[in-house]
């Protein structure tokens, strides 16, 4: 038990710091005794890190449950200078979902016209610095760009607007 607490220690650290946003050594504790008291049900049909992961994430879903978290959160008030403005996981959650979508969309477009998308979007080229790089004229380079948004437009025409 000695050498999972050691090889896993700071994952579980890790894990517990992004789901509660502190770290909590009650936690930890709970964590490793629960792991070696589920031991024997662990099957090596999977890897022992996935096995743990599952542990540690169930503990803080099980702190959030709790009766003693419940309470300590309305005691606690944050002023107002101090309130986190990080957006909430759904909104991060969708966002990463809106550039996979932007992304396919994307790289669905033929080659010339994903290039130069790519270089001026992405990349923040200008409409000269493309047409240097690619050794074509920057009238070429509009019409690309033009043509590229119109496809991407009917593409992406069902994603709300940000």
């Amino acid at each position: 038990m000695r050498d999972t607490v050691d090889k896993y220690k700071f994952l579980v650290r890790k894990i517990i710091r992004q789901k509660t946003g502190m770290e909590n050594s009650d936690l930890e504790q709970e964590v490793f005794f629960r792991i070696w008291q589920k031991q024997h049900l662990y099957s090596n049909q999977g890897k022992e890190v996935s096995w743990i992961c599952v542990i540690t994430n169930n503990i803080c879903i099980d702190y959030f449950k709790s009766k003693f978290f419940n309470q300590s959160k309305q005691h606690v008030e944050i002023p107002d200078n101090l309130s986190d403005n990080r957006p909430t996981p759904d909104v991060v959650y969708s966002d990463k979902q809106r550039q996979r979508i932007i992304l396919r969309a994307v790289n669905s477009l033929p080659h010339k016209l994903r290039t130069t998308i790519i270089l001026y979007k992405f990349e923040g080229l200008t409409i000269e610095e493309i047409a240097s790089k690619l050794r074509i004229p920057s009238g070429t380079i509009k019409s690309r760009l033009h043509t590229a948004r119109k496809i991407l437009a009917q593409k992406l025409s069902g994603l709300q607007p940000k």
